[in-house]
């Protein structure tokens, strides 16, 4: 998937030519116009590394982005060289790379960026001047090997970055006072000032009286302090606050709000072209993080956050009052009782459920019934199966027919062929699947892998149900 930015880079390379010497990596952020998403921020902000060699590599993590430079000394030639990272992925995610060339002295330059597993087998490679690609990783430890094909021979300055996509804010430019860009509450998002004493203004609705958190951060950019103001839907001012970085909680009324994003001193120049600030922020309801009861779940593990988002949302509980049993395949009865209660339990008639296996009494009577009722599960047969293990193309058919109930819109889909095993996919699930994976409730496993067939555990159920939540009925 590429996403190339010609106008960026041939503004990046005037730049270049123009000047007697190369720029410093700590100076990567200088452009006079509006960056766009994803490629925009690669070198804003850049943390300055060395790479390492393949027996000695150097540690890299996540959301973090790189720059560094490649010495003529170890340049591609026919041979292994050029730099070696090291990164360890804690679960199976979708990631995107961005590796940008950037000081070069021709146009034929590229950059090539590679992953192998810990037993040095290549995973994947890419290689262009800007590179911008989506991948899939199993948990476990990668190598990555960055070089470049040159055709002059000179030291070359890139940078490169590894994101969860769960992680990618939305690109957003602000407005002006009156027509503020409207933003969502939950949301995250990057933006810019445009130039000095610049204003960029935000508007948001409150749909209740909550506890909000306001956080901003202007880190990034080399921008120093930013100054927000937060007004109510009259411009009246409420308050202001002016720090780097800005976590605040306020308690708002329902309502429309606006924010206002200044700069409060000139920004940093670069032959006459200023640098413009880059800043990430969100508008959240602020939620107390509950400590869980159960003493199965690791609060280092991947899972932790969505567990404890379905359990303060009381959507699922424990397998006992202290065992959440996160590994364990979910049931259909207990993939069904998560959406009733999403859907608010409504009142339904268990006196006859309508399936043989399904007592009128029992913990998951009510939900069988309105999801028969709804059509967002059937039987097998006369009977439901309550007890079997539900796989993740039903769930993910399942959790389609929910949002239809819910009133959402379900033409969004994603082609599966990019998956080693898109021919396992049962015909009556495909449009499910493709769909769930569109919205980004349903991802691969690992090695190329979509695992229609196989169980889900209650741990991959809770990361759809919470990206069903902020992805679809949001």
């Amino acid at each position: 998937m590429q996403r190339n930015n010609p106008k960026k880079l041939a503004i990046i390379l005037s730049m270049l030519l123009n000047a007697t010497t190369l720029i410093p990596t700590s100076a990567f952020a200088t452009e006079n116009v509006r960056l766009p998403a994803y490629n925009s921020s690669i070198f804003i902000g850049a943390t300055d590394i060395t790479g390492g060699t393949q027996t000695d590599s150097t540690d890299i993590n996540l959301e973090t982005r790189y720059a560094a430079t490649l010495l003529r000394s170890t340049h591609y030639d026919g041979k292994p060289g050029g730099d070696w990272y090291q990164i360890t992925i804690a679960e199976p995610m979708t990631i995107e790379i961005l590796c940008n060339l950037v000081c070069t002295q021709s146009l034929g330059d590229k950059v090539c960026f590679t992953a192998y597993d810990v037993n040095f087998k290549k995973v994947f490679t890419h290689e262009d001047q800007n590179i911008d690609q989506i991948e899939v990783l199993n948990k476990g430890t990668y190598y990555i090997n960055i070089y470049t094909y040159s055709t002059t021979y000179h030291d070359d300055v890139y940078g490169f970055s590894i994101s969860s996509i769960q992680n990618i804010n939305d690109f957003i430019e602000g407005g002006v006072k009156g027509k503020a860009t409207e933003i969502k509450e939950g949301a995250n998002y990057t933006s810019y000032l445009r130039e000095e004493n610049s204003e960029e203004w935000y508007t948001f609705t409150l749909d209740e009286d909550q506890t909000t958190d306001l956080t901003f951060s202007f880190l990034d950019g080399y921008v120093g302090t930013g100054n927000v103001t937060l007004y109510d839907s009259k411009y009246k001012k409420i308050e202001s606050f002016t720090d780097d970085l800005i976590e605040k909680e306020k308690g708002l009324e329902k309502g429309k709000y606006n924010l206002k994003v200044t700069h409060p001193t000139p920004l940093w120049k670069y032959d006459g072209a200023h640098e413009y600030g880059a800043f990430t922020f969100s508008v959240k309801k602020h939620i107390e993080v509950q400590t869980l009861p159960f003493t199965d779940v690791d609060e280092n593990k991947w899972y932790i956050d969505k567990i404890r988002y379905v359990y303060q949302k009381e959507l699922m509980t424990g397998s006992s009052e202290t065992l959440f049993r996160p590994d364990a395949p979910i049931s259909r009865a207990e993939a069904v009782q998560v959406l009733y209660a999403a859907a608010g339990k409504p009142a339904v008639d268990t006196s006859y459920t309508g399936f043989s296996d399904v007592p009128s009494k029992k913990w998951y009577s009510a939900a069988i019934v309105w999801a028969n009722e709804t059509g967002v599960a059937n039987g097998k047969g006369k009977g439901f199966d309550p007890d079997t293990n539900i796989t993740r193309q039903e769930l993910s058919l399942m959790l389609k027919k929910f949002a239809e109930v819910m009133g959402k819109s379900t033409n969004e889909t994603s082609d599966l062929s990019d998956f080693n095993d898109e021919d396992d996919v049962a015909d009556w699930a495909v449009d499910g699947l493709r769909w769930a994976h569109g919205v980004g409730i349903v991802n691969g496993r690992g090695g190329n892998m979509i695992a229609p067939g196989e169980n889900a555990s209650r741990a991959e159920y809770a990361t759809m149900i919470k990206a069903l939540y902020e992805n679809v009925l949001s």
